[in-house]
């Protein structure tokens, strides 16, 4: 009787691994577990995410350093390898990684990328690309043309211009807004090319205050296209889909933003989810590459205010007027902190500080910004000195979650390093990534 259970569970498990066909890869840039909890905390309800019915721990180091980039991270997960921070589908020795996605393509599944940062931006480009710096954007859209991923949808239109015409050649069409993304139709021998902004998507918390907003989708939007589009491919899909702006808001220090790219990013899943229910053959897993900035709360911290909070610091910072000689005027930053940080009064310190940036981009001042807000609201974060001086401008060596829904879900459960969830899920779906 032993031996007929023990045989029974042996071909029940083999029975879910090869019943897996489609593979949704969802990863929130910089989502560790306080990003989850801080999260949940702003918002005032649990996610969806955290009621995935298995759920693991990774650990998420890179070949040279304890406190990995998107870029070694992202390859990691793609490769099952680790490598050198800044280095994308290549080993420390340079020789190119084979990833998930090039492999499932050979099998005949199609194929997706979706994010809403670049399509060039390091986790999007770990799946399909091998260059040995992050930063070579124009190469890396080069790679995703040669490798005709099936799906790309996200920013980063000013990398792809100048191929075009060759990407028109590969069967793709090109779509740049919301309303062209909700006529697109999955027709056989179809490629679709989604670039929705120049460079990075706008934040979600913005989508009220930015007119142009109403021309990019959100990330359950183009989630729910890809879905729609590789769903009848005969041989099944491997789709990848990143809250790639939850790192940013990290970086920034704007919790109130972080929470609401984590809520896009949760309402992205429970489209995953929701499509995997209808079927049998569709594993969803969701993790993280790293976490961002060592964010967290203490007993002192002021939630209502930064609840309180209704759009990001990079708006507010695209706000302040410039003088004659191209500072940001008093006038302002005391206008815009009154209206949209609810600072009560601004300090002279905190003037002549905002005052010193006004030559810097808007991601470097929003840096500041936020910094200088959180730390009013008494938030636990890492220096602001090593944001903008460190190898991987604020990362932390945290463990981050993983959670896994469908056939094989079980085989994310416990601890592990991020190279072993693409080992395992090359496993499910009967590939090598050796």
């Amino acid at each position: 009787m032993r031996y007929f259970f023990v045989l029974f569970f042996a071909l029940f498990e083999l029975s879910a691994v090869a019943a897996v066909k489609n593979v949704i890869f969802m990863i929130g840039d910089g989502m560790g577990y306080n990003q989850i909890h801080i999260s949940q905390e702003l918002l005032g309800k649990k996610l969806f995410l955290t009621t995935l019915p298995v759920s693991g721990m990774v650990f998420t180091s890179s070949a040279n350093n304890r406190v990995t980039d998107s870029a070694a991270a992202g390859t990691a997960l793609a490769s099952a390898h680790k490598t050198n921070n800044q280095s994308l589908g290549k080993d420390p020795q340079g020789q190119d990684l084979p990833t998930l996605l090039e492999k499932l393509k050979k099998t005949g599944k199609r194929t997706g990328l979706v994010t809403t940062t670049s399509l060039t931006d390091a986790t999007p480009a770990a799946f399909a690309t091998h260059v040995s710096n992050r930063k070579e954007h124009p190469l890396i859209a080069q790679w995703l043309l040669k490798n005709k991923v099936d799906l790309l949808l996200g920013g980063g239109r000013k990398y792809f211009l100048p191929l075009l015409s060759q990407f028109k050649k590969e069967h793709y069409e090109l779509i740049t807004s919301t309303q062209e993304l909700s006529h697109i139709l999955p027709l056989k021998n179809k490629r679709l090319l989604g670039l929705f902004h120049e460079e990075h998507l706008n934040y979600e918390i913005d989508r009220e205050e930015i007119p142009e907003m109403t021309e990019e989708p959100s990330l359950s939007q183009m989630t729910q296209t890809a879905l729609q589009f590789l769903k009848n491919s005969p041989k099944g899909f491997f789709l990848m889909v990143e809250g790639g702006k939850i790192d940013h808001a990290g970086h920034e220090i704007d919790l109130a933003t972080m929470a609401r790219e984590v809520l896009e990013f949760d309402h992205a899943i429970e489209k995953a989810v929701a499509f995997a229910k209808k079927r049998k053959d569709t594993l969803i897993i969701v993790t993280a590459d790293h976490e961002t900035a060592a964010l967290g709360f203490v007993e002192a911290t002021d939630i209502p205010h930064l609840q309180s909070l209704q759009v990001s610091a990079q708006y507010m910072i695209q706000k302040f007027q410039k003088d004659s000689e191209g500072k940001f005027t008093e006038e302002s930053i005391k206008t815009v902190l009154k209206d949209h940080a609810h600072f009560p009064d601004v300090t002279q310190e905190e003037l002549q500080i905002l005052q010193k940036i006004s030559n810097r981009s808007v991601h470097d001042a929003s840096v500041v910004l936020g910094s200088l807000i959180s730390k009013r609201a008494e938030v636990v974060s890492v220096s602001l000195k090593m944001i903008q001086t460190g190898n991987t401008h604020g990362h932390s060596s945290a463990p981050v979650p993983v959670f896994s829904f469908g056939p094989g879900a079980q085989s994310f459960t416990g601890t592990m390093d991020n190279t072993a969830i693409p080992l395992k899920i090359s496993k499910l779906t009967h590939v090598s990534l050796h």
